[in-house]
C-alpha cells in the first residue's frame, strides 16, 4: 500500500516539475517576444525620426520641395530625395511620408512606420508642420551691390578670367572660368554671404558653359573637344578631383567638334546639349554612378540649343531655331529620348533667339534675346508638360532698356525673377511674378559685362558672375528680414502599435 501511494506521489512530483518547467519556458519565450516587439517599437520610432528629419533638411534647401505628390524618400547620389514610392527600410520597416498643404507657406508632414509582413498595421507615426520661413522676407524693389570676389594670379592663376557660369548649390557657389592661363573651376563659401571664402580651385580642359552640382560631383558643360561633359568630385571642396570626363565622337554622336553648351541633372538621370552639328545635339547619361556617367541615348535638335532644365519625364531645350525657340524632349525612357512637341515665340518678333530657360513650381521661364516691341521674358504653365500654356509676357523695355536676356534665376517662394541682359545702364533686372502675371519691379547697373547668374535659398543673394574684375558680384535685396530658426523637436509621436 505504501508502495502503491510512492509511486503516485513520484507522478504527481514529476508531473508539477513538468507543469512548472512548461510555464518556465513559456515564461521565457514570453519575455523575448515581449523584448523583439519593444526593440521593433523602438526601431520603428527611430525610422520615423530620421524620416521626419531627412524631411526637415528637404525643407531648410527647397521648401517648394515638399510635394505633396510623394510618398517615400530615396538617397540618390549621397543627398536624400522625396520620391513617389514608400521607402523600405532594412528589409522590414516600411516607411510612408505624406504632406498636405496647410497654406502656401505651411505643410503638415506624417511619418507613418508599418512592419512588411503586416503593413496595415501602424508601428510608429510621426506628425509636424512645416513653415517656409524665407517666405515674403525679401524687398527687391531696391537691389544693391553688397559683395564681390575677385579672381587674381594669387588665388586662380590669372587677372584676367572671364566668369562664364556659376551655380549656387547649398553654402558653396560654383564658378565656371573661360579657358585661360589661370584656373577654370573655383568654388566659393557663402556661408557668411555677402563675404565669400574662397575654396578649391581646378584646371580644366576647355571653357566651362554650365555647371549642375548633385551631391559631391560637379558636372561640366564643357567647350573642350574631347571633354564635352567633365565630371568633378567636390566633396572636399578644398581638394577637387578631376573625375572620368566623356568625349562626343563621330562614333557616338555623329560629329566630334562642337561644344556642349548646357547639362541638368535629376536623380540617375543627365542631360547634355550642345550645338548643331552633322550628328544628334541632345545625349541622356546614367548617372547612378555618379562618378562615371554612362551614356544611354541621343536625339537630334533643331538650330543650336541654349540652355536645358529636366522636368519629370521631359527635358525643355531653348533654341535659336525662329520656329522652335522651345523644343520638349520626353526622356521617359533614356535610351530612346524623342522630340515630343516644340514651342514658336511669336509674340512681337518671331525671329528672336531664345537664350535661357528655367523651371520652378510647375512654372517654365523662357528669357530671350530683345527685339522692337517684343517680350524677352515669357511665364508658361506646364501642368500638361506637351502643351505648355502661355500665361505671361514681358516687355523689358518697360524696365529702363532692354536687350538680349542671358540668364534668368528665380527666388525662393517663386516670386521674383531676376534676368541679365547686355543694356548698358541697367544689366540686372528684377521682376515681380503675381498671380502668375509678370510685371516690372526694379533694376540695377552692375557693370562688368555679366554673363550668368544664380540665386541662393540659403543666402537669399544673388551671385553674378562676368568677365570685368571682379568677377563676381553680390547682389541683395535692399533689406532681408531674417526670422529665428525654429527648434526642431522632431515631430509628435501619435501612434505606437505592436502587432495584433
Amino acid at each position: 500500500m505504501n508502495r502503491g501511494f510512492l509511486i503516485i506521489e513520484v507522478v504527481v512530483g514529476v508531473a508539477i516539475l513538468g507543469l512548472m518547467g512548461v510555464a518556465l519556458v513559456g515564461e521565457i519565450f514570453y519575455g523575448q517576444k515581449n523584448s523583439f516587439v519593444a526593440g521593433n517599437l523602438n526601431r520603428a520610432v527611430a525610422i520615423a525620426h530620421e524620416g521626419m528629419e531627412i524631411a526637415k533638411n528637404i525643407r531648410d534647401e527647397d521648401f517648394q520641395a515638399l510635394d505633396v505628390t510623394k510618398r517615400g524618400l530615396q538617397l540618390i547620389n549621397n543627398e536624400w530625395e522625396l520620391v513617389t514610392s514608400p521607402q523600405t527600410v532594412d528589409n522590414y520597416f516600411q516607411r510612408e511620408i505624406d504632406i498636405v498643404d496647410v497654406t502656401s507657406d505651411k505643410k503638415m508632414v506624417t511619418v507613418t512606420v508599418y512592419a512588411l509582413n503586416a503593413p496595415t498595421t501602424v508601428r510608429a507615426q510621426l506628425v509636424t508642420h512645416f513653415t517656409n520661413w524665407f517666405a515674403n522676407v525679401e524687398d527687391w524693389t531696391q537691389p544693391r551691390l553688397c559683395g564681390s570676389f575677385d579672381f587674381t594670379s594669387a588665388n586662380s592663376g590669372s587677372n584676367n578670367h572671364n566668369a562664364q557660369t556659376a551655380s549656387a548649390a547649398s553654402n558653396y557657389l560654383y564658378v565656371g572660368n573661360a579657358n585661360s592661363a589661370g584656373k577654370e573651376f573655383v568654388i566659393l563659401d557663402i556661408t557668411n554671404s555677402p563675404n565669400l571664402v574662397m575654396r578649391g580651385v581646378l584646371d580644366l580642359d576647355g571653357t566651362p558653359d554650365k555647371i549642375a552640382v548633385k551631391g559631391d560631383y560637379a558636372y561640366v558643360a564643357s567647350g573642350s573637344q574631347t571633354q564635352e561633359l567633365q565630371v568633378l568630385n567636390v566633396a572636399d571642396k578644398n581638394n577637387i578631383i578631376p573625375g572620368t570626363h566623356f568625349d562626343l565622337t563621330t562614333a557616338n554622336s555623329g560629329n566630334e567638334n562642337n561644344d556642349a553648351v548646357a547639362v541638368d541633372v535629376s536623380g540617375n538621370l543627365l542631360v547634355l546639349v550642345r550645338i548643331n552639328s552633322a550628328g544628334q545635339e541632345f545625349f541622356t547619361f546614367d548617372v547612378s554612378n555618379p562618378g562615371v556617367p554612362a551614356l544611354t541615348g541621343k536625339t537630334h535638335l533643331d538650330g543650336n540649343p541654349t540652355d536645358v532644365k529636366i522636368f519629370g519625364n521631359n527635358a525643355f531645350i531653348t533654341s535659336d531655331d525662329n520656329l522652335r525657340e522651345v523644343q520638349i524632349v520626353d526622356i521617359s525612357n533614356p535610351s530612346t529620348p524623342a522630340v515630343v512637341a516644340s514651342y514658336n515665340l511669336v509674340s512681337g518678333d518671331e525671329n528672336s533667339d531664345a537664350q535661357a530657360i528655367d523651371i520652378f513650381n510647375n512654372r517654365l521661364y523662357i528669357g530671350r534675346k530683345g527685339a522692337q516691341d517684343a517680350p524677352e521674358v515669357y511665364l508658361f504653365k506646364i501642368d500638361n508638360p506637351l502643351l505648355p500654356e502661355l500665361l505671361s509676357t514681358l516687355n523689358l523695355s518697360n524696365l529702363e532698356g532692354s536687350g538680349s536676356v542671358k540668364h534668368i534665376s528665380f527666388a525662393h517662394g517663386d516670386n521674383h525673377v531676376f534676368a541679365l541682359t547686355d543694356s548698358n545702364d541697367s544689366d540686372f533686372k528684377v521682376i515681380q511674378v503675381t498671380n502668375n502675371v509678370l510685371s516690372p519691379l526694379s533694376y540695377l547697373d552692375i557693370g562688368g559685362n555679366p554673363n550668368q547668374a544664380d540665386y541662393s535659398k540659403l543666402t537669399q543673394h544673388v551671385y553674378v558672375v562676368g568677365k570685368a574684375d571682379p568677377e563676381v558680384q553680390v547682389i541683395c535685396s535692399t533689406y532681408v528680414l531674417t526670422p529665428p530658426l525654429p527648434v526642431f523637436n522632431g515631430g509628435r509621436l501619435i501612434a505606437q502599435f505592436s502587432s495584433p
